[in-house]
Parts: C-alpha cells; structure tokens; sequence
C-alpha cells in the first residue's frame, strides 16, 4: 500500500469508559505524507447536558448543549474522513479508536490505525510520551491542549518538524504500521524502574509491566531483565 495520506484523529469524551462515557468532540485532519504537511481540518462537537470531564477537556455543558449536534447525525460527517486517510494516527490509538461506533469501522473500512504515542520512533527522546512533552522536545511550542483540534494540530506540527529534521515519513509510518505482540517484563518492585525506563507500562487490573513490541526488534533491545509474550495484544 502507498500511503499518501494520513487522518489525524483525536476525542475529548466524558470519562475512560467506552461503555459508559460519551463522544464530546472529535478532531480530524487529513496530512500530506509526501507533502508533510495539513491539508484540512476540522472539529465536530456533540450534544451533552452534563461534562463531568470538563477541567480536562474545558467542553462546558452551556456549549455543548447549543452546538452539539445529536444522535445519528453525530457521527454522519466524521465518517466521512475515514475513508480519506491511508492511515489513521491517533495519540494513544487504542483509547480514540475504541469510542469510534461500530456502525462507522464497518461501513468505511478505514486503514489501518497507528499510535503516535507507542508506534512512532520520533526523532527526539522525550522524558514523558504525552505529546505535550514529545512536541517541546522537538522545539515546538504547545499553546493550548486537550481539545480534540489543538492535539490534532499539535500532531501535525510534530510529523512537520520530524520531516525537517530529515526524516522519511513514509518510512516512519511502514515502520509503525509492523504487526505486534504483547510482552510483559519480569521485573520484581525493587527493579521495576528498569521496565518503566524502557518504556513499559504497569497494568493495575493485569498487575504488570507491558508493552507492545514488534517481535524481531526484541532481540535488539538490551533490556536487564526477562520478558515473556502474553496472549492479547490491545485493540489496536
């Protein structure tokens, strides 16, 4: 597959809960790949009463109750910009992608969906994988954050500024887009710091360190400590 373009994805919601929390807003925007650049964006509001969220997200129930639209037609024009990404890219894809509707994924058959955050070898280390934090380790000033657009833009100035510093997206994005699997580090308390300094992240409800990671890079990676495959890798 040739990709030439990515969709920028990005939901602000009531809670962490896909069952039970709402859409409030979704970003999009559709990037130029060969171009590194925005080709358009938009953002689309939902109608709510109440936003429990809203020192998070600042979506006050005021407006959301007078621009939101509702029901079905909620999603009707957000649907419409699965079909133009060759690939989606969303900062932790699999919280985004799981409040996306069903009725949606199945009618557009989106491409396949990569996480910024876990995915994505930036060309700059960044000691947090917030992408406030990956955005001012590349130099980039972050005015405003955690609405729906402003990460989707924030987004798109990082895939910018990878590219002026000399880096190929297209393969970046090849290299995200590898299948992998899941693997838990065997860490005991007194060395799990190893685990989180090698970018794995602690389950409470698993009650362990994991990461996804592609399976040949594994033997590359030096880590001090042993890790073994588990079975279910997140939706991704």
């Amino acid at each position: 597959m040739k990709l030439e373009t990515a969709l920028l994805f990005d939901v602000e919601t009531t809670g962490t809960d896909p069952t039970k929390d709402r859409v409030l807003e979704v970003g999009v925007g559709l990037f130029s790949i060969p171009h590194a650049t925005m080709v358009r964006a938009a953002s689309f509001l939902f109608h709510a009463e109440e936003n429990p969220a809203e020192f998070v997200n600042g979506l006050s129930p005021a407006l959301l109750a007078r621009f939101g639209t509702r029901g079905e037609g909620d999603w009707s024009e957000v649907g419409d910009w699965f079909a133009l990404g060759d690939v989606i890219v969303a900062h932790h894809a699999s919280f985004d992608r799981s409040f996306v509707p069903r009725r949606i994924m199945e009618v557009e058959e989106p491409g396949p969906w990569v996480c910024s955050m876990d995915d994505i070898e930036w060309p700059r280390p960044s000691p947090s994988k917030s992408l406030v934090a990956l955005c001012l380790a590349h130099g980039l000033g972050v005015a405003r954050a955690h609405r729906a657009l402003d990460d989707v833009l924030s987004l798109a100035a990082l895939f910018e500024r990878a590219a002026e510093m000399g880096s190929d997206l297209v393969a970046m994005l090849e290299r995200a887009m590898r299948p992998k699997k899941k693997y838990r580090a065997l860490v005991s308390f007194e060395t799990n710091g190893l685990a989180k300094a090698a970018g794995f992240r602690w389950d409470p409800d698993g009650r362990m360190w994991w990461k996804t990671i592609v399976p040949e890079d594994l033997a590359g990676l030096a880590l001090p400590f042993v890790v073994v495959e588990v079975v279910e890798a997140p939706a991704r």
